[in-house]
């Protein structure tokens, strides 16, 4: 089931009887870059599964990212203190 006709559903009496918000809204109009598809997809036009699928890729993705930045900072950190040390040592 996509992402809009999931939010259609919910708006009726009988589910949950309140309009999508309107941020919700906007966000089911951006589009996400499906690298399987290899096209341009609206998070409106995507089945759930899909969607979830996307959204841990893309945390996974995140999570790398911040775990490089990680060490590359710590990488730094040492050659600093390696040049400090080097110093101390010549003189």
């Amino acid at each position: 089931m996509k992402l809009k006709e999931i939010f259609n559903l919910m708006e009726q009496p009988y589910i949950h009887n309140r309009k999508t918000p309107c941020d919700i809204a906007e966000f089911l109009e951006d589009e996400y870059y499906s690298s399987s598809k290899k096209t341009y997809v609206k998070y409106s036009d995507m089945d759930l599964t899909h969607f979830i699928r996307a959204i841990l890729k893309n945390s996974n993705q995140v999570e790398l990212n911040n775990q490089l930045t990680i060490a590359n900072n710590t990488i730094a950190k040492l050659n600093k203190k390696i040049s400090k040390l080097n110093k101390i040592i010549e003189e």
